[in-house]
């Protein structure tokens, strides 16, 4: 059986495989984070059908975030999550949460008030993902595609990709999609856009 590992990072939460353990010491290929945690998945003797039902989920996601894109009509970065989450029937307060980055009760999304600005904006987008993804209840997928689905709501890919032609610059990205550095380069590493960015 491979070791299973998930990038412990919230705004990460990446799944991979590796032949041995030791591969958690060099952390997560997407982020870099350290925290990384072992679980067990028997991937080798995973049916093909499976691989693709993954596969297919993770598009289902992205659709979804390009869905409400397009209803809000945003077309520019950086994208008014807050905006979003209240036309959706949300409202958005902050508190002091401790080691909590936020939660959905009714119709109320409180998020730490003691988080960066770029962290409490996945954390609306995030917990909108849950809202809008896991009508009929979680699985041990819905933190994952929460995450994906907050990764494509802030930095849709469609402009990401105009937006390195027109500034091939990672900081410059950073402050123009007002997401973490770790966030932006997961979107630039599943786009396949390293190599169009300036030394970073």
């Amino acid at each position: 059986m491979m070791p299973y590992f998930v990038c412990q990072s919230h705004e990460c939460g990446h799944r991979f495989f590796e032949r041995s353990a030791l591969a958690a010491m060099s952390g997560c290929p997407a982020c870099g984070e350290d925290e990384v945690e072992i679980e067990d998945a028997d991937w080798e003797r995973a049916a093909p059908t499976e691989r693709l039902h993954h596969s297919q989920r993770a598009a289902d996601v992205r659709s979804e975030a390009e869905r409400l894109l397009a209803c809000y009509k945003i077309v520019e970065p950086p994208v008014d999550v807050e905006r979003i989450a209240v036309g959706e029937g949300l409202r958005v307060v902050r508190k002091h949460l401790g080691e909590i980055d936020g939660f959905v009760d009714d119709d109320v999304l409180t998020v730490n008030a003691d988080h960066a600005r770029t962290r409490q904006r996945f954390t609306i987008a995030h917990e909108l993902g849950h809202l809008i993804l896991h009508t009929r209840g979680t699985d041990d997928n819905s933190e994952s595609e929460a995450n994906q689905f907050a990764s494509a709501l802030l930095i849709p890919r469609e402009i990401l990709r105009r937006a390195v032609r027109e500034t091939p610059d990672v900081e410059a990205l950073r402050r123009r999609f007002t997401v973490s550095r770790e966030a932006l380069w997961i979107a630039i590493k599943e786009e396949r856009l390293e190599r169009r960015l300036a030394s970073s």
